[in-house]
């Protein structure tokens, strides 16, 4: 390690400051992990402090793995004693160590999405309530904002009124209740429960301070409330505390991320320093320029002017296609273009998209135009029908008062227990406040609480789980463990007897696979503790650690999935108001500025080239609509842009369309199609409302407000003149068809 020769001024500064919490603000590109993993280094290596004094936080599981791999090749095998991790591995860890002291089993599970989902419907059923007065999404919508919020429900749930209310709050009990019962949490319960630990017994908390005298914590833009109340406790006054993140890329608001962690960071911290990393060393010039010109338009951001060594590169194409399909189509002719006939691989390449639903157009005309592509950010390994099925019953033999883990498992392979003995075993086990599998021992203990055909199945069911367990206790390794779950619950001929088996049983051996290479990392540690690792493991996957970039594909995926990655080539598709931004994130201003923080994420992630297209036509609410250009294509100057002529002369000239300004050069001189405008139409005057703010007309994603309905967004436009009707979707008011003249309607500024 040369610190003169690897690091810039900025980078050495942040890795040698001593002077308390420190908060650098590192630019897209601008070599934030080297500033980690040296500042790291240094603190073994200058200072002598010992690795197990260091705690080290991580977003992905990924990027975790990634740190260690390199500080292991900075300062040797002595970093292994680090501890490095996600907030939820490190508080899992703590919890694993010291949870009976806040009322939690220390062999807990911890339960997903689809777990707290399928619980969430147990509760609601067992209170006698209807799913569709008291829906199970919603309700784990309001836990997971409380939890983000460092609350535990039904504390901090916005409730509504009525007798909706008791009843919603009888369900927030019922699942508290059910997680303990079946010694498990979620997500949020392992922030909530660690940042307890810390509160309510000081010990504890005087013994983490003493042994972590350094912690670093990367992406601190995406930092929930509850995260950063556990840091503020965790960190004593004045502490070393080095936290590195970009106000410019916080993109998970709707995962309970608070951007303002960082923008606050000297209040939370006072004395802290701050330090400011501008040099991008990724992108080209003029990638960089376009990315900088959207980003500048959010008001409420620390001031940085990023800058590169690298060389101006290509200007930023442009490309506007008729359809979603043509816009595929065009990006696939693009890339044949550049592959390999440029000198890039196809892996060099990614089309990043902000939805889900866009991937479909490009999945097609890749297969037509037989280029090989990689589809990330889809349904996860383990979240796999078949994976999901065994790792339920790892759990279940880990921790047999994991209900829904067992709820899970009882039909699977199929054993004749159908769904109203799954549900007459549930409810039970509900009344008598026992484990399913206590409540599975009583029904065929006790006559006539089951029938008794009911009664011999659940029988036989808790003889070959018994019976599992007694491998489990004897079996040599978690693969063996495996191996005998597959044969014993006759999994495996199940299996086979599946139409799309050979599909199945690859995933199966993939688990295998992994199961066998985390177990050679755990070296001489018990089964048991093997097992709950792995779980561990399991659970906290998360979408972005599905990426390796080791196949020669182009990579296909969101915008999400894609923060702290890059690329040679990127294709930012479906640059449309209501796409990006998205239309229901637009609507208020910190959703439409978190959707150009996205936007510029996706815009840095490019090395050498970058692509923006859109298509001129989008299907909407089963009707084709014009789609309206992204309001961040106009930030971008239009001497930075070209179009893709050859792509463009085939397709019909844009409709005239209005925007908020003229870019800085006309499309004539550009060549890109970016300048829309259009003549007014006067309309007649209301009461009063003066003529002079009557003289409007509507097009496809105007913003409006309604005097009663509040504000909307207008989704389709018929008529014209004292005719024109327009159709608006409401924040809260749903959407409505309105007769424009009459209606006290006004529109607002974008």
């Amino acid at each position: 390690m040369d610190l003169d020769r690897d690091l810039n001024p900025q980078q050495r500064e942040a890795v040698f400051y001593e002077g308390g919490p420190l908060l650098v603000l590192a630019g897209a590109g601008s070599g934030k992990t080297r500033v980690l993993t040296y500042r790291i280094a240094r603190l073994v290596g200058r200072t002598g402090l010992a690795p197990y004094r260091i705690l080290a936080i991580t977003f992905t599981n990924k990027a975790a793995d990634e740190m260690r791999g390199r500080i292991r090749q900075l300062v040797g095998e002595a970093s292994r004693e680090m501890w490095t991790g996600t907030f939820h591995s490190v508080c899992a860890r703590l919890l694993r160590q010291h949870g009976d002291l806040v009322g939690i089993d220390r062999s807990f599970v911890i339960y997903d999405e689809t777990d707290q989902l399928r619980l969430v419907k147990n509760c609601i059923r067992n209170l006698g309530l209807s799913d569709s007065r008291v829906r199970p999404a919603a309700v784990l919508a309001l836990i997971d904002r409380a939890k983000n919020q460092g609350l535990e429900p039904p504390a901090g749930v916005l409730m509504p009124t009525g007798s909706r209310r008791e009843e919603i709050e009888a369900v927030l009990r019922a699942y508290r209740d059910s997680l303990r019962q079946a010694g498990a949490l979620d997500f949020g319960d392992l922030i909530l429960f660690a940042h307890r630990l810390l509160r309510e017994h000081p010990a504890v908390l005087a013994r983490l301070r003493d042994r972590f005298r350094a912690i670093l914590v990367d992406e601190y833009q995406d930092t929930n409330r509850a995260q950063h109340l556990f840091l503020k406790t965790l960190v004593p006054e004045g502490g070393d505390l080095c936290v590195v993140g970009d106000d410019d890329q916080s993109i998970y608001r709707w995962r309970g991320a608070e951007v303002e962690n960082l923008l606050h960071f000297e209040k939370d911290f006072p004395g802290a320093r701050i330090l400011v990393l501008e040099q991008n060393y990724r992108s080209t010039a003029n990638i960089l320029r376009a990315a900088e010109s959207v980003a500048r338009g959010n008001p409420e951001r620390h001031p940085k002017v990023l800058w590169t060594g690298n060389d101006a590169g290509e200007k930023v194409t442009y490309l506007e296609a008729g359809t979603p399909d043509d816009e595929a189509r065009a990006v696939a002719r693009e890339i044949r273009s550049l592959v390999p006939a440029r000198g890039f691989s196809f892996r060099d390449v990614a089309v990043l998209f902000r939805t889900n639903a866009q991937s479909r157009a490009f999945e097609e005309s890749f297969l037509l135009f037989q280029i090989p592509y990689a589809l990330v950010g889809t349904t996860r390994f383990y979240e796999r029908t078949e994976i999901k099925d065994l790792t339920a019953y790892l759990r279940f033999l880990y921790n047999p008062k994991d209900s829904v883990s067992l709820q899970r498992i009882l039909n699977r392979p199929a054993r004749g227990i159908g769904k109203t003995t799954e549900e007459a075993l549930v409810r039970l086990a509900a009344e008598r406040g026992v484990s399913l599998w206590e409540g599975m021992g009583q029904a065929v203990t006790e006559p006539g609480l089951v029938s008794a055909a009911a009664a011999r199945r659940i029988r036989e069911v808790v003889d070959t789980l018994v019976a599992l367990r007694e491998r489990a206790a004897a079996a040599p390794s978690l693969v063996k463990l495996l191996e005998d779950v597959l044969d014993r619950s006759g999994y495996s001929s199940f299996l086979e007897s599946l139409p799309d088996k050979e599909r199945r049983v690859e995933n199966v051996e993939e688990l295998l696979r992994t199961a066998s290479a985390f177990e050679e990392t755990q070296g001489s540690t018990s089964l048991s503790e093997t097992l709950g690792a792995f779980l561990e493991k399991v659970a906290l996957v998360s979408e972005a650690d599905q990426y390796s970039g080791k196949a020669n594909a182009v990579t296909l995926m969101t915008l999400h999935c894609a923060k702290g990655l890059e690329f040679e080539i990127v294709f930012l598709v479906g640059m449309e108001d209501g796409l990006l931004p998205h239309q229901r994130s637009s609507l208020d201003a910190a959703g439409l500025a978190e959707e150009r923080r996205l936007c510029y994420v996706g815009m840095t992630r490019a090395r050498r080239k970058l692509y923006l297209t859109r298509a001129r036509v989008r299907t909407r609410y089963g009707e084709r609509q014009e789609a309206v250009p992204s309001p961040f294509l106009l930030d971008i100057p239009a001497e930075l842009l070209e179009a893709e002529q050859e792509q463009i002369e085939t397709w019909p000239a844009p409709e005239p369309r209005r925007t908020r300004r003229q870019p800085a050069a006309t499309a004539a001189q550009s060549g890109v199609h970016l300048d829309f405008s259009e003549s007014q139409i006067d309309l007649p005057a209301l009461p009063g409302v003066p003529a002079a703010g009557r003289r409007q007309t509507y097009r496809v994603g105007d913003r409006i407000e309604h005097e009663d309905l509040g504000r909307g967004i207008v989704r389709k436009v018929e008529g014209s003149g004292e005719k024109e009707k327009i159709t608006v979707q409401f924040e809260h008011g749903g959407i409505r068809k309105l007769m424009a003249r009459i209606s006290p309607i006004r529109k607002i500024e974008k």
